[in-house]
């Protein structure tokens, strides 16, 4: 484990106290990305600790220093999905990174994304709306994360996945860089590294 990361997450975040998940909440600051983490708790827990890993996602990844995603003090996180995620990740709004603070707001995808540092979308957003969001994020200096199958693969920087019981993430390097985007070496080492999918093969 990552003695950085262990600090920061010691130093800027109170899991137990944020999330409430006992135990699993001890895992998350004890071992955070490593191995994974349990989720066997009800789905606004699920997005409780999916909300953890953004604040941290945020934390370990370098946006442009003229960046014109939201005002220079805030780093807004647009939330596409259902009224239960958004008020898990509500929980988060306020949250320092850095010299900024998260700003949690809901999105659609007819909505302006130009202010959005950070974007997530829920696996009940349908597909079409999906490759909208991420269409009108293209190229930008925007933090794309998802939960559904080839996320990751299809346009997006980041995504959740399951395996073996615990939660671990997915990270397209290539995608990284044409949003503009750098992450830690460190975040890289604990991710499922993907590549794009070929159009021929979607």
């Amino acid at each position: 484990m990552n003695t950085q990361l262990t600090g920061v997450l010691r130093q800027k975040m109170s899991v137990r106290k944020m999330l409430g998940l006992g135990f699993c909440a001890v895992l998350l600051v004890i071992a955070v990305f490593g191995e994974g983490v349990c989720l066997q708790a009800a789905p606004a827990d699920e997005y409780a600790l999916k909300a953890a890993f953004i604040i941290n996602f945020a934390r370990f990844t370098q946006w442009p220093a003229r960046s014109a995603a939201g005002p220079a003090n805030t780093l807004e996180l647009c939330v596409a999905a259902d009224p239960s995620v958004r008020r898990a990740f509500r929980q988060i709004d306020g949250q320092q990174v850095d010299k900024r603070f998260m700003r949690v707001i809901a999105v659609e995808e007819t909505d302006d994304l130009s202010g959005c540092a950070l974007l997530f979308i829920g696996r009940t957003t349908s597909r079409d709306a999906r490759e909208k969001l991420l269409a009108a994020v293209a190229a930008k200096p925007v933090l794309t994360i998802g939960e559904t199958k080839d996320f990751a693969r299809l346009g997006g920087v980041m995504n959740f996945i399951m395996r073996k019981g615990g939660l671990h993430f997915e990270i397209n390097p290539e995608t990284a860089r044409q949003q503009k985007l750098t992450q830690s070496s460190r975040l890289l080492q604990l991710a499922t590294i993907v590549a794009e999918k070929k159009p021929e093969d979607r």
